[in-house]
């Protein structure tokens, strides 16, 4: 089974491949896989932007199969759809919501208006949005015993972002992304494949992965071990993976 060259996201593009084609994927855990984040939010931008355009051209290439008869699993077809599919749908209502406020802005939102059951759910709505909000935040305070002073970016970073305003925010950079990749897809504009610039040598998070690689070498406790350790010691572009 070959790479299709054409695709933004070509291992998104074999997986689905596969699945239709009745393989079935097993976790394998002597595996070791090493990321680095984006040297800037420019890079970050690209890396997301081919991200939202290799799946959306997963999605055109292979909904269809998604429905008809194969060798796999409806369980299996069902997943597909819903982690290929339904985002999309989401984020269309998720756009329709955000014209919310404005709205109710020229229409308050009062039952005499509305109704009862609009304003409870709004209500009810606000407080949905403040569950995610209060339990993410908790979750990293708990996990403040065992991450020690790195917990204190952690959680400053979780209640901010699963704030409502920082989820707003990224539900704006989740639309525009996904409006830019339609935009590229549906008008041609696709370009080539463009690796993601990543941190320098020198960062921390780099020479973390160096530690974990000597450790592969020496130690060798999994299969595999050996194999990564030839793989990713001592190269940027290797452990900087696309």
């Amino acid at each position: 089974m070959e790479f299709d060259e054409s695709m933004q996201c070509e291992d998104a593009d074999m997986a689905v491949k596969q699945l239709l084609d009745g393989q079935k994927m097993e976790y394998c855990p002597e595996a070791r896989s090493g990321e680095l984040a984006p040297v800037s939010l420019g890079a970050c931008w690209k890396q997301r932007l081919r991200w939202n355009i290799g799946g959306l051209q997963v999605v055109l290439k292979w909904a269809r199969s998604y429905t008809k008869a194969g060798k796999m699993s409806c369980r299996g077809r069902c997943g597909l759809i819903w982690m290929q599919v339904v985002p999309y749908v989401l984020t269309a209502i998720g756009a329709g919501m955000a014209c919310l406020p404005i709205i109710f802005a020229v229409w308050p939102l009062c039952e005499d208006r509305w109704g009862r059951l609009v304003v409870w759910a709004s209500q009810l709505g606000f407080l949905a949005v403040l569950g995610p909000w209060v339990f993410s935040t908790l979750e990293a305070c708990f996990q403040i015993h065992h991450r020690r002073a790195q917990s204190c970016a952690q959680v400053l970073a979780v209640l901010l972002l699963t704030s409502p305003v920082g989820m707003s925010c990224l539900g704006a950079w989740n639309l525009t992304l996904t409006c830019v990749g339609v935009f590229k897809v549906f008008t041609g504009r696709v370009k080539g494949w463009e690796v993601t610039a990543r941190a320098p040598s020198t960062s921390p998070g780099l020479r973390h992965g160096t530690d974990q690689v000597d450790q592969a070498k020496h130690v060798g406790e999994a299969p595999g071990a050996s194999e990564f350790a030839r793989t990713h010691s001592g190269s940027q572009t290797a452990v900087g993976l696309p």
